[in-house]
């Protein structure tokens, strides 16, 4: 399949003009009549009116944990004393997911598992740039190298890369720390909602 083929498939798919039928300037105006964009004939909704109740129980098996009116929910990972900092586990620039994090290259370039934690941090727990540092919280730790860097809250941490199990100093990678719960209320990822501790090891 040519990409111009693709493009064709894919409009048509989507419900759109297709190659031979698209607008010759190149810009079709997908924006919904004034009436239902301001929504003068109603809502999404079989009644047509504005639900300020969400259906939970139609969208997720996890309905009853959730208020059936918007409302702040306290369902995430909150620091507290014991565990203060906030993890963010994230892709470094040279592993764009699991599909590359393995490459001689990018390995190269990373070097190994690094925290990057607010100097101030590091040095109110006695950790100097490029130490062993411990990074735990109620499911286990691990050991990290630390790296100061000052472009961060001094409650965040971040772990960056997607570094196999091996990379790590005794065989178990970042995901130890992360939570495999499902998001509510129908599943989906929490892997960003994550508290921890730092110690020096």
């Amino acid at each position: 399949m040519s990409a111009i083929e693709l493009i064709d498939q894919t409009l048509r798919i989507s419900g759109l003009p297709g190659i031979d039928n698209f607008p010759t300037d190149g810009r079709l105006d997908c924006c919904p009549p004034f009436e239902t964009g301001h929504f003068l004939d109603g809502f999404a909704q079989p009644d047509k009116k504005f639900h300020f109740r969400a259906d939970w129980r139609a969208i997720g098996p996890e309905h009853a944990r959730l208020p059936p009116y918007p409302d702040h929910v306290a369902v995430i990972d909150e620091d507290h004393p014991e565990q203060p900092f906030r993890l963010v586990a994230a892709p470094s620039r040279s592993f764009l997911n699991s599909s590359f994090n393995n490459t001689p290259s990018s390995v190269a370039r990373e070097g190994r598992p690094t925290a990057l934690v607010h100097p101030d941090v590091l040095a109110g727990i006695g950790v100097r740039d490029g130490d062993r540092l411990r990074i735990g919280n109620r499911r286990g730790s691990l050991v990290v190298h630390a790296r100061g860097f000052d472009g961060l809250q001094k409650r965040v941490v971040i772990v960056e890369g997607l570094w196999p199990n091996h990379a790590f100093e005794e065989g178990i990678g970042i995901n130890l720390l992360t939570s495999a719960d499902p998001g509510l209320p129908r599943g989906g990822a929490v892997f960003h909602d994550t508290s921890v501790w730092l110690s020096p090891t």
